[in-house]
């Protein structure tokens, strides 16, 4: 936590005072990181938040932010109870990440952004995901069958991208 609270300019060392922190109702664990609108540009910062294994949800929407750390995909994909990823509205290029670890993801936002390519198998393995927000990026190639089959999606959001032809049936129900 000591270097969290370098990126975010807090100096009380209770990180459950922190602005954008929300902690557990005993004030013993860190459940929520909520980093909106704050000119983050580093992601080196997001490494350090999978240090926290109580952490629910990470809200880092609405930044400046270029990558997504491989070491945060394979440290945070171990938090079994972290059920919200919210990347949307930063500078996102590149692939899609593989998310496959992230066994407890429920709701995944990577709206906004420029990530490019296909989305074959970088999902495979959320199979508890309810919310699925891709919109207004430049994926391409088709969109997945598995994304239906796989998943308990409730809400897939896909607009604004390359994908090649028919949505299929399976997303339709």
């Amino acid at each position: 936590m000591r270097k969290l609270n370098t990126y975010l300019n807090e100096t009380d060392p209770n990180p459950c005072s922190w602005k954008g922190v929300t902690c557990s109702n005993n004030n013993r664990s860190i459940t929520r990181l909520t980093f909106r609108c704050l000119k983050l540009s580093n992601s080196d910062f997001l490494t350090d938040s999978c240090a926290i294994d109580t952490l629910e949800s990470l809200d880092v929407s609405q930044n400046s932010l270029t990558s997504i750390p491989d070491k945060f995909i394979t440290d945070c994909g171990r938090i079994n109870v972290l059920y919200i990823l919210n990347f949307s509205a930063n500078r996102l290029s590149d692939v899609l990440p593989t998310f496959s670890g992230f066994k407890g993801l429920q709701y995944l936002d990577l709206s906004y952004n420029s990530l490019s390519g296909n989305i074959n198998s970088q999902l495979n393995g959320l199979v508890g995901l309810r919310s699925l927000n891709l919109s207004f990026n430049r994926f391409n190639g088709s969109v997945p069958t598995k994304l239906g089959k796989d998943m308990v999606l409730k809400e897939l959001e896909l607009a604004v991208n390359s994908f090649d032809g028919r949505i299929p049936e399976v997303l339709m129900n």
